[in-house]
């Protein structure tokens, strides 16, 4: 049997004849392009409402590429400028394609919208061919477009064509619109984007830079050249100057992945949490300079491709440091317990969802005998702080060791004394015979909050010199506190606070100092 022939023209014409009559029996508009050139052959919408709709004032609107074939292929040519003109409208375009055999009739037809990712190969095709051939035009050059079997119509009804439709701007449209907005200006951004080619010195110069994506800002001579490269693709690339020149570059840490570093000593015991910072050295660096860095606000841990694992601690007398009252308690706690393990266990869980990093350390940081005595004394003030809901407030652990004696005090308070307990304490006050009690206050200085801690110690005082006084103790309790904004002014709370509690011990048979 002879295979019938049918003209480019008149096959077109059938095939956008059954996709007008697709869209009828879908009970929507279709109005056929008049230009040949516009790159889309037909604009379907719903019919116009006799009264305005103001409930939905974006009724969807597609744009379709029909095309027609009497091979079995679902392979089909078509121009880019036609691609072109349906990835840059800014609604649903569509690929239509329907295959003839012998009948006038259709065997099957197939729907392809112009999703993100084919955009994008299109777009990249098109550069390549920009770049490599020559005298290419986008209106005179075709590419293959190949309409898997995912879709295709199961039925060839308006009704089917109807859901297809709708399967992609589902939820709504306007949730399509904003959607092929933002890719759309993503690939706009790729294609404007500035890129560099740098030239080191020689590999001291790539040591450095490797740092400086570490976070360590570092200078290192290279000579550089600057030029744009749509989709990443360049055309012509200026030539290196001469000289080298000193740079560095430093990440931006609000954009870099987050994760939170747990820290024991003991495999499956308790673990100290921490916000961490990942910086990582880009993988384009040699092999040799791959390392990864992570950083909280009261430690780092480095891991080096070639070195092995660093633990730098931040100096806590630092006075620019801050760090949450929570994190500092973790932190200390986890200094002091390292005096009776020699193993960390360290686990790195990145918030962006990507695989947890678990490994044992043979690091340690050990604190002295006198840390020690600091972290005590902070640790028994944050139990305290802990009861106000004050452990996510930052503070400066520098003002744990230039203020320890407001700290120790909360470590001593609240308890009996046997024997008694002998301290010296500056007051120019003068004690009489009654005096059976002395109020203490101790202030922790917090970013946001000032605290202020009154306690009552109960025994007797003596005079030692004109401005120092000795007590012999034999209780103590913590009387109150008072909560004042950093840039308030405490003065007058205080005093206010400091006559309401000697009123009450006063009642209570005491004679406060």
């Amino acid at each position: 049997m002879r295979t019938r022939c049918r003209r480019p023209e008149d096959l077109g014409r059938m095939g956008e004849d059954f996709f007008d009559s697709l869209v009828k029996d879908a009970g929507l508009v279709a109005n056929k392009s008049n230009d040949d050139r516009a790159g889309w052959d037909f604009e379907v919408e719903h019919p116009s409402p006799r009264a305005i709709d103001y409930s939905s004032q974006s009724r969807p609107v597609y744009r379709v590429q029909v095309k027609s074939t009497m091979s079995k292929s679902r392979k089909v040519a078509i121009s880019y400028s036609s691609l072109m003109s349906l990835i840059q409208f800014s609604g649903p375009a569509f690929l239509f394609l329907v295959h003839f055999g012998e009948h006038p009739f259709p065997l099957r037809a197939y729907l392809l919208p112009v999703t993100e990712s084919l955009a994008k190969s299109i777009l990249l095709c098109v550069r390549q061919k920009e770049v490599h051939t020559s005298g290419f035009k986008v209106n005179r050059s075709k590419t293959t477009i190949t309409f898997d079997q995912g879709c295709r119509l199961t039925e060839l009804t308006g009704d089917c064509l109807g859901r297809m439709f709708e399967a992609v701007v589902a939820p709504t449209y306007l949730d399509y619109v904003k959607t092929k907005t933002a890719w759309l200006q993503g690939i706009e951004t790729d294609s404007t984007r500035k890129h560099f080619n740098l030239r080191f010195e020689n590999e001291e110069a790539v040591a450095r830079m490797a740092n400086c994506f570490l976070g360590y800002e570092q200078p290192f001579n290279v000579t550089s050249v600057k030029y744009v490269a749509p989709l990443g693709i360049p055309g012509a690339i200026p030539p290196h100057p001469e000289a080298f020149k000193p740079t560095t570059v430093k990440p931006i840490e609000d954009k870099l992945e987050k994760a939170i570093v747990r820290l024991g000593h003991t495999e499956f015991g308790p673990k100290y949490a921490f916000s961490a910072v990942i910086y990582t050295v880009p993988k384009q660096l040699p092999k040799k300079f791959a390392a990864m860095r992570f950083k909280t606000a009261l430690f780092e841990i480095v891991v080096r491709f070639d070195q092995g694992i660093e633990f730098n601690s931040r100096n806590l007398l630092d006075t620019e440091l801050k760090a949450s009252m929570k994190e500092l308690h973790g932190f200390m706690s986890y200094i002091k317990e390292s005096r009776n393990h020699g193993t960390t266990y360290l686990e790195v869980e990145p918030l962006n969802g990507g695989a947890p990093l678990k490994l044992p350390l043979d690091i340690a940081p050990v604190a002295d005998d006198d840390e020690v005595r600091v972290y005590d004394a902070f640790n028994a003030a944050y139990v305290t702080l802990a009861g106000l809901d004050l452990t996510e407030e930052l503070i400066r652990p520098s003002v744990v060791f230039t203020e320890l004696q407001n700290f120790v005090l909360l470590q001593i308070v609240d308890k009996e004394y046997m024997p008694e307990l002998l301290f010296e304490f500056a007051s120019e006050a003068e004690p009489d015979a009654s005096t059976n009690a002395v109020i203490f206050t101790s202030t922790i200085h917090l970013e946001a909050t000032t605290v202020i801690f009154h306690s009552a110690f109960f025994g007797s005082v003596e005079r030692m010199d004109p401005k120092t006084l000795r007590g012999h103790f034999s209780r103590s309790e913590l009387l109150g506190h008072l909560l004042i904004p950093c840039n308030a002014d405490a003065g007058a709370p205080q005093k206010e606070q400091e006559e309401r509690l000697r009123l009450g011990l006063r009642e209570r048979g005491f004679s406060a100092l």
